[in-house]
């Protein structure tokens, strides 16, 4: 009998231990949740502020037109490399090569096609 006690005392020990547990667990749930609505509320409340501050948006603003301005004088500039790259005589001497060269390849393949064909 004296066993049967301890085992049930043991019982309601755990009973009681797991109880205490999930009373501390529930403090601790309702503390996170309350920290986590404060962090919440302090967020929104800097993403307001920040949308309003009119001196970021103008900041913002002539950032972005900085950054267009120096991405349309690059463009430019890197046309008119290319342009000036493109009409250099070295460079359009080495381009008419070309071309004579791919017609000359485009017309041997041609007459090997015909060669190929008539055997047939």
């Amino acid at each position: 009998m004296e066993n049967n006690f301890k085992e049930e005392l043991d019982k309601l020990i755990e009973k009681a231990n797991k109880f205490a547990d999930d009373m501390h667990m529930k403090e601790n749930l309702e503390s996170f949740r309350d920290d986590l609505v404060a962090l919440a509320d302090k967020a929104g409340k800097k993403i307001d502020e920040i949308a309003h501050d009119e001196e970021l948006k103008a900041k913002i603003k002539d950032g972005a037109h900085q950054v267009a301005d120096t991405a349309v004088k690059g463009a430019k500039y890197v046309g008119d490399k290319t342009t000036e790259f493109f009409e250099r005589p070295d460079v359009q001497e080495g381009i008419d090569k070309a071309k004579d060269k791919t017609i000359e390849v485009a017309e041997k393949g041609v007459e090997a096609l015909k060669k190929a064909f008539n055997k047939e």
